[in-house]
């Protein structure tokens, strides 16, 4: 081979190095800029997920601090941990104020409740009774500050009829109180 042929072949090995290098070479770069913003994305996803994680570490433990000081009002609670407890706690209340304000109870009844603030659940009674206004008065005054605590949601008196007996009053009334459910995933 002589020197004209070498270097007509580096020649073309030049050229076709070029044209090679001419259609990879921006391929290349394009590749390396798309990788290049799709890694500073992640960067920047990554670095917002560490301060919204950082964030929650303090809402974590406020919530615990706030779960914490709300069981500390269970003295207020009914003691009972299931439905059916709550329901024979409220039940033996109302007997009780029943014997120290003569009232006469004539039903109570559970009635359906869904609301739950977990691990707290609510309870909700309707009681039908009997009673005079002194009585009823002071049973009232005592479900509201008495321990546990029941609210009275609705309340509905009529007197009876004047002819039978004007100084007693029939009451419907619809309590609730609060316990913690134990059993129910605390």
């Amino acid at each position: 081979m002589t020197n004209r042929e070498r270097r007509v072949l580096r020649w073309g090995a030049a050229l076709i190095a070029v044209l090679l290098a001419m259609r990879t070479v921006p391929r290349g770069l394009r590749w390396f800029a798309g990788r290049h913003a799709e890694l500073e994305s992640r960067a920047f996803v990554v670095a917002r997920m560490r301060a919204d994680l950082s964030g929650m570490n303090a809402l974590a433990d406020s919530v615990a601090r706030v779960r914490a000081e709300l069981i500390g009002l269970d003295s207020l609670l009914l003691e009972a941990h299931t439905d059916v407890g709550a329901f024979a706690e409220m039940s033996l209340r109302l007997r009780e104020l029943a014997d120290r304000y003569a009232l006469d109870v004539r039903e109570t009844a559970q009635e359906t409740d869904t609301a739950s603030a977990p691990p707290f659940r609510r309870i909700r009674i309707r009681v039908s009774l009997a009673a005079d206004s002194r009585g009823l008065l002071g049973a009232l005054h005592a479900l509201a500050t008495e321990v546990p605590v029941l609210t009275v949601d609705s309340l509905n008196v009529k007197a009876q009829s004047p002819a039978s007996n004007p100084e007693v009053l029939d009451v419907e009334a619809a309590l609730t109180g609060w316990y913690v459910d134990r059993e129910g995933g605390t």
